[in-house]
């Protein structure tokens, strides 16, 4: 099982200095023919028919973005037909086990290393380093190859484009009210409070601090988890992995308990966040910022593309900064990684669109579009200073999230968003909510016999 990496960012972005151009076809923007698509094409005379599904295609603006590089990439290569198999993010991992397990698994599939490891059982990861060459997977960022690579060396997952979680906020809202960015989650809280504001004095809020993701899924408890390793670190995340190879749980250590308490208090006690908090997702949040009800989200600078695409006159005047520390100056990956289907019979065609994602006529537009940063050294080199995330990019992080690879992470983070709902909800204490939560991670664990 692939280990659990925590990278300094300041490696991280030591690596960014490193100009160059991706190596391998179509790792520079060109939409390169691929020998082996060519090979099969003049051998039937048909075309090559590639399955990609991705998360994307329902998101605004990145759907659009894929469409157009799907396209460029067919008009280079005409003996080559990819169709577009939309999935939503929640409901990704559901749906590749469920294909999989019919034998009807896409070229290529969104996915990280916990849901890598499962398909690795049904022997359906190829190694990277072998598809993509060792050149070209050297380009990669240290960090985001190093938490995509199994502990026997595959390199799983490709990652596609990143997102480091952080802290949106209006910066405009902040000059105006004469507000700092908050350093801490106790000035978080006070900030959230002075923007939430009834402007017309009718006993109606009509701004409030945070919008909040409170719905019980991968945005939810995804961010929730990020936020909460703020003060307990890795070693009592709400899923670790001790050195003998057993897992355990922090969520109702006093760190744990901590965190829980200052994210619901947002609801419970300072009630700066919008009526309606546990069936927000992200969309809806990120629709409470585009309607400029809300002035901080907890996210990534992927987030703005789609807060532009709502409201473009809000550009310029949102910010991205590193999320509140407690214990821990923390960040993550954010984005999303791929995986090419092993048993495909086309995989080096896929594995030749891959390429062309990830180079410059495509990475560069994407970030440019979507906010959503390059993962290879050789493309975040061409970025120009953005003083929207320079903040972010530039901060002295303790701790790069990456979480704990585990084929039941997901169900334990379930019970992770079930304890902050229990209490948002008034059904449960936040002491209580973390003991039941510890209780049913626990039982996870003991029924996957580790």
């Amino acid at each position: 099982m692939k280990k659990c990496i925590c990278i300094a960012l300041v490696l991280c972005m030591a690596a960014l200095m490193f100009a160059g151009c991706a190596p391998g076809t179509g790792s520079t923007g060109g939409a390169g023919t691929t020998g082996g698509a060519q090979q099969a094409a003049q051998s039937s005379g048909e075309k090559v028919k590639l399955r990609l599904m991705s998360t994307i295609a329902l998101e605004t603006p990145e759907d659009e973005c894929e469409k157009r590089y799907v396209q460029a990439y067919m008009d280079a290569n005409p003996n080559i037909d990819i169709e577009i198999i939309p999935v939503a993010s929640n409901d990704r991992d559901k749906e590749m086990l469920a294909m999989a397990t019919a034998g009807n698994l896409p070229d290529m599939c969104p996915g990280g290393t916990s849901m890598a490891l499962q398909l690795d059982e049904m022997g359906y990861v190829a190694d990277l380093n072998e598809v993509l060459g060792e050149e070209f997977c050297n380009d990669f960022l240290d960090a985001e190859r190093a938490i995509n690579t199994f502990d026997d060396g595959r390199f799983a997952c490709a990652p596609m484009f990143r997102s480091p979680t952080g802290l949106l906020y209006r910066s405009d809202w902040m000059e105006e009210l004469g507000l700092k960015v908050p350093t801490n989650w106790d000035e978080f809280a006070e900030v959230a409070k002075a923007m939430t504001r009834d402007l017309n004095d009718d006993g109606i809020i009509d701004k409030y601090g945070v919008a909040l993701v409170g719905t019980n899924n991968g945005s939810g408890h995804g961010r929730y988890n990020i936020m909460q390793a703020t003060f307990t670190g890795m070693d009592k995340d709400f899923l670790f992995r001790n050195a003998d190879g057993s897992f355990g749980t922090g969520i109702n250590t006093p760190e744990g308990i901590q965190a829980m308490r200052n994210f619901t208090d947002l609801v419970v006690t300072h009630k700066v966040v919008p009526p309606g908090e546990m069936e927000v997702s992200y969309r809806e949040a990120v629709a409470q910022m585009s309607s400029e009800l809300c002035g901080m989200m907890i996210t990534g600078p992927h987030s703005l593309g789609a807060i532009y695409a709502g409201n473009p006159d809000l550009k310029g005047k949102i910010y991205v900064t590193v999320l509140p520390s407690a214990n821990y100056t923390v960040t993550s990956t954010g984005g999303d990684s791929a995986i090419l289907n092993a048993k495909s019979p086309h995989l080096q065609e896929i594995a030749g669109y891959m390429k062309y994602f990830l180079g410059e006529n495509c990475a560069i537009d994407f970030n440019e579009v979507s906010g959503r940063l390059p993962t290879t050294k050789s493309m975040m080199a061409k970025l120009s200073d953005n003083p929207v995330v320079a903040n972010l990019l530039s901060a002295e992080i303790s701790l790069y999230y990456a979480g704990t690879p585990a084929a039941f992470a997901g169900e334990a983070s379930l019970a992770v968003g079930e304890a902050y709902q229990s209490v948002l909800a008034g059904q449960s204490t936040v002491e209580a909510a973390c003991e039941a939560a510890e209780k049913k991670i626990l039982q996870i664990i003991k029924e996957a016999g580790t």
